[in-house]
Protein backbone atom coordinates (compact mmCIF):
# COMPACT_ATOMS: atom_id res chain seq x y z
CA UNK A 1 0.00 0.00 0.00
CA UNK A 2 1.15 3.62 -0.65
CA UNK A 3 2.35 5.64 2.16
CA UNK A 4 -0.26 8.01 4.08
CA UNK A 5 1.22 10.98 2.46
CA UNK A 6 -0.04 9.82 -1.17
CA UNK A 7 -3.22 8.31 -0.64
CA UNK A 8 -5.89 9.87 -2.45
CA UNK A 9 -9.53 10.10 -3.28
CA UNK A 10 -11.20 11.05 -6.34
CA UNK A 11 -13.95 14.13 -5.11
CA UNK A 12 -17.53 13.31 -5.79
CA UNK A 13 -19.80 14.43 -8.48
CA UNK A 14 -16.48 16.37 -11.02
CA UNK A 15 -17.84 15.93 -13.76
CA UNK A 16 -14.35 17.20 -15.01
CA UNK A 17 -10.90 15.96 -14.67
CA UNK A 18 -11.02 15.79 -11.02
CA UNK A 19 -8.29 16.40 -9.24
CA UNK A 20 -7.16 13.76 -6.37
CA UNK A 21 -7.20 15.14 -2.47
CA UNK A 22 -4.83 14.33 -0.46
CA UNK A 23 -6.37 12.31 2.33
CA UNK A 24 -3.87 13.18 5.04
CA UNK A 25 -4.54 16.69 4.63
CA UNK A 26 -8.25 16.81 5.67
CA UNK A 27 -9.78 16.49 9.51
CA UNK A 28 -10.94 13.19 11.05
CA UNK A 29 -14.66 14.93 10.78
CA UNK A 30 -14.20 15.56 6.76
CA UNK A 31 -13.03 11.61 6.21
CA UNK A 32 -15.54 10.37 8.19
CA UNK A 33 -18.21 12.33 6.10
CA UNK A 34 -16.30 11.03 3.63
CA UNK A 35 -16.34 7.79 4.36
CA UNK A 36 -19.64 7.70 5.27
CA UNK A 37 -20.34 9.26 1.70
CA UNK A 38 -18.48 6.66 -0.25
CA UNK A 39 -20.51 4.16 1.87
CA UNK A 40 -23.78 5.11 0.69
CA UNK A 41 -22.73 5.25 -2.62
CA UNK A 42 -20.82 2.04 -2.91
CA UNK A 43 -24.29 0.63 -1.77
CA UNK A 44 -26.54 1.80 -3.81
CA UNK A 45 -24.36 1.26 -7.36
CA UNK A 46 -24.27 -2.83 -5.63
CA UNK A 47 -27.81 -2.26 -5.51
CA UNK A 48 -27.73 -1.15 -9.29
CA UNK A 49 -25.15 -4.01 -10.16
CA UNK A 50 -27.52 -6.33 -8.66
CA UNK A 51 -30.70 -5.13 -10.74
CA UNK A 52 -28.53 -5.25 -13.96
CA UNK A 53 -27.81 -8.77 -13.04
CA UNK A 54 -31.24 -9.70 -12.82
CA UNK A 55 -32.37 -8.09 -15.65
CA UNK A 56 -29.84 -9.62 -18.08
CA UNK A 57 -30.79 -13.25 -16.51
CA UNK A 58 -34.37 -12.25 -17.47
CA UNK A 59 -33.31 -11.11 -20.69
CA UNK A 60 -31.04 -14.74 -21.10
CA UNK A 61 -34.26 -16.64 -19.67
CA UNK A 62 -36.61 -14.72 -22.62
CA UNK A 63 -34.10 -15.60 -25.26
CA UNK A 64 -34.34 -19.29 -24.19
CA UNK A 65 -38.06 -18.85 -24.09
CA UNK A 66 -38.62 -17.79 -27.34
CA UNK A 67 -36.06 -20.46 -28.78
CA UNK A 68 -38.44 -23.17 -27.04
CA UNK A 69 -40.87 -21.82 -28.87
CA UNK A 70 -39.58 -23.25 -32.57
CA UNK A 71 -41.47 -26.61 -32.23
CA UNK A 72 -44.89 -25.38 -31.16
CA UNK A 73 -47.60 -25.49 -32.92
CA UNK A 74 -50.84 -23.84 -33.98
CA UNK A 75 -53.16 -24.22 -30.84
CA UNK A 76 -50.77 -25.44 -28.96
CA UNK A 77 -51.27 -25.36 -25.23
CA UNK A 78 -49.05 -22.80 -23.76
CA UNK A 79 -48.76 -21.20 -19.78
CA UNK A 80 -48.62 -17.48 -20.24
CA UNK A 81 -46.70 -15.30 -17.60
CA UNK A 82 -49.08 -12.40 -16.18
CA UNK A 83 -46.25 -12.01 -13.32
CA UNK A 84 -42.94 -13.82 -12.59
CA UNK A 85 -44.98 -15.69 -10.44
CA UNK A 86 -48.52 -15.90 -11.92
CA UNK A 87 -49.11 -17.72 -14.98
CA UNK A 88 -52.61 -18.52 -17.28
CA UNK A 89 -53.62 -21.10 -19.62
CA UNK A 90 -53.93 -19.95 -23.12
CA UNK A 91 -53.53 -21.12 -27.11
CA UNK A 92 -50.94 -20.17 -28.95
CA UNK A 93 -52.99 -18.96 -32.44
CA UNK A 94 -49.73 -17.77 -34.22
CA UNK A 95 -46.61 -19.48 -33.37
CA UNK A 96 -44.20 -17.68 -35.64
CA UNK A 97 -45.55 -14.10 -34.18
CA UNK A 98 -44.42 -12.67 -30.77
CA UNK A 99 -45.04 -9.43 -29.48
CA UNK A 100 -41.84 -8.11 -27.91
CA UNK A 101 -41.54 -5.69 -25.01
CA UNK A 102 -38.96 -3.00 -26.51
CA UNK A 103 -39.49 -0.25 -23.79
CA UNK A 104 -41.63 2.39 -21.47
CA UNK A 105 -44.45 -0.69 -22.45
CA UNK A 106 -44.63 -0.93 -26.26
CA UNK A 107 -44.82 -3.61 -27.66
CA UNK A 108 -43.75 -4.65 -31.25
CA UNK A 109 -44.38 -8.04 -33.62
CA UNK A 110 -41.67 -9.86 -34.21
CA UNK A 111 -40.81 -13.49 -36.02
CA UNK A 112 -39.26 -15.79 -33.33
CA UNK A 113 -35.80 -15.43 -34.52
CA UNK A 114 -36.22 -11.77 -34.93
CA UNK A 115 -37.56 -12.19 -31.04
CA UNK A 116 -34.84 -13.66 -29.98
CA UNK A 117 -32.15 -11.46 -31.39
CA UNK A 118 -33.55 -8.79 -29.82
CA UNK A 119 -33.51 -10.15 -26.49
CA UNK A 120 -30.26 -11.03 -27.04
CA UNK A 121 -28.87 -8.18 -27.80
CA UNK A 122 -30.93 -6.44 -25.26
CA UNK A 123 -28.87 -9.31 -22.63
CA UNK A 124 -25.51 -7.78 -24.05
CA UNK A 125 -26.08 -4.38 -23.48
CA UNK A 126 -27.42 -4.83 -19.84
CA UNK A 127 -24.28 -7.19 -19.73
CA UNK A 128 -21.72 -4.27 -20.71
CA UNK A 129 -23.15 -1.71 -18.81
CA UNK A 130 -23.18 -4.00 -15.94
CA UNK A 131 -19.29 -4.71 -16.41
CA UNK A 132 -19.09 -1.01 -16.78
CA UNK A 133 -20.58 -0.86 -13.02
CA UNK A 134 -19.08 -2.86 -11.59
CA UNK A 135 -15.51 -1.34 -12.41
CA UNK A 136 -16.86 1.43 -10.60
CA UNK A 137 -18.07 -0.25 -7.49
CA UNK A 138 -14.54 -1.93 -7.32
CA UNK A 139 -13.16 2.02 -7.70
CA UNK A 140 -15.38 2.92 -5.02
CA UNK A 141 -14.49 -0.01 -3.36
CA UNK A 142 -10.84 1.04 -2.94
CA UNK A 143 -11.46 4.53 -2.54
CA UNK A 144 -13.47 3.66 0.79
CA UNK A 145 -10.43 1.63 1.67
CA UNK A 146 -8.35 3.94 1.16
CA UNK A 147 -10.26 6.76 3.31
CA UNK A 148 -11.18 4.38 6.43
CA UNK A 149 -7.20 3.40 6.63
CA UNK A 150 -6.35 7.09 6.76
CA UNK A 151 -9.54 7.93 9.18
CA UNK A 152 -8.01 5.00 11.17
CA UNK A 153 -4.31 6.21 11.10
CA UNK A 154 -5.67 9.93 11.94
CA UNK A 155 -7.78 8.81 15.22
CA UNK A 156 -4.97 6.82 16.53
CA UNK A 157 -2.59 9.44 16.15
CA UNK A 158 -4.82 11.30 17.98
CA UNK A 159 -5.71 9.28 20.62
CA UNK A 160 -2.03 9.03 20.96
CA UNK A 161 -1.27 12.39 21.35
CA UNK A 162 -4.03 12.79 23.49
CA UNK A 163 -2.84 10.49 26.23
CA UNK A 164 0.82 11.80 25.63
CA UNK A 165 -0.69 15.08 26.54
CA UNK A 166 -2.56 13.41 29.43
CA UNK A 167 0.32 12.02 30.87
CA UNK A 168 2.75 14.75 30.86
CA UNK A 169 0.02 17.24 33.19
CA UNK A 170 -0.10 14.25 35.29
CA UNK A 171 3.60 14.85 35.82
Amino acid sequence: MSSAATESAAPQGAEEAPQPIQLTSLSIEQLDMMRKQLGGDLQALRTNLQNLRLAQQRFVSSQAAVTELQDAEEDSEILVPLTSSLYVPGKLVEPDALLVDVGTGFYVRKTREAAAEVMGTKAKYVKTKGDQLQALVEQKAQQLQQVTTTLQRKVEAYEAEKAKAESATKV
